[in-house]
């Protein structure tokens, strides 16, 4: 049986670049062992994604930056994502320096399993 992976970044990677680090995982994923994103965890400003062995890799991970801290703009998110096809991993919040909210949910896409 092969062991989780666990991917570490800081609140301060996603603010700047959250593509980068999507695609780094996604590049994770698809090695010679796929892997999916199971769970994201948050301790002070470290953010740590457990990756899975899983038959094949994601078709697509990313994340999406929240701007507003309500559960109505959220709950909206989750269901425009899994209107495209995506399912939930997890997310992690902050207040930048200036106090605006930044919150980071990661999403997934399974590869479509008819081709």
């Amino acid at each position: 049986m092969e062991a989780d992976f666990h991917s570490i970044f800081t609140l301060n990677d996603l603010r700047d670049d959250d593509e980068a680090v999507a695609t780094a995982l996604l590049q994770s994923c698809r090695r010679q062992n796929a892997r999916q994103a199971i769970a994201l965890c948050q301790l002070g400003d470290r953010v740590v994604i457990t990756l899975h062995p899983a038959s094949q890799p994601p078709a697509d991970l990313r994340f999406v930056h929240l701007h507003t801290p309500d559960l109505d703009t959220m709950l909206a998110c989750l269901h425009e994502r899994w209107m495209g096809g995506y399912e939930p991993v997890g997310m992690v919040s902050d207040q930048d320096e200036e106090g605006i909210f930044h919150g980071f949910l990661l999403v997934q896409k399974a590869q479509d399993e008819s081709l």
